[in-house]
C-alpha cells in the first residue's frame, strides 16, 4: 500500500485516497470534507461479523440493493452543514 493520491474535488476539498501498490484498489482515504476520520473501503472486509456501517454518504449514489441499518444516519452527498 504505497500508492497515495492527492486531488481537489468540485467542491474545492482536498482528499487523500491510499491505493493497494498490488490491484490498485482503494484502501481508505481521508478528507477535508471529514476532518479527523478515515473513510475505509468496505469492500475490504470479508468478515461476515464486520461491525455494520455508522453513517452513509453518497445516498444519492447508493446501489438500489444495498441496505442499511435502519437508525444509520444518512447524508446525500459528502458535502455536510
Amino acid at each position: 500500500m504505497h500508492d497515495i493520491r492527492d486531488r481537489r474535488h468540485h467542491c474545492n476539498t482536498l482528499t487523500k485516497r491510499l491505493f493497494c501498490s498490488t490491484c490498485g484498489s482503494t484502501v481508505y482515504w481521508e478528507s477535508e470534507s471529514f476532518p479527523g476520520r478515515v473513510i475505509v473501503a468496505i469492500g475490504n472486509f470479508a468478515d461476515p461479523s464486520f461491525p455494520a456501517p455508522t453513517v452513509s454518504v453518497w445516498e444519492e449514489s447508493r446501489h438500489p440493493w444495498v441496505s442499511l441499518p435502519p437508525d444509520t444516519p444518512l447524508t446525500r452527498t459528502a458535502k455536510q452543514g
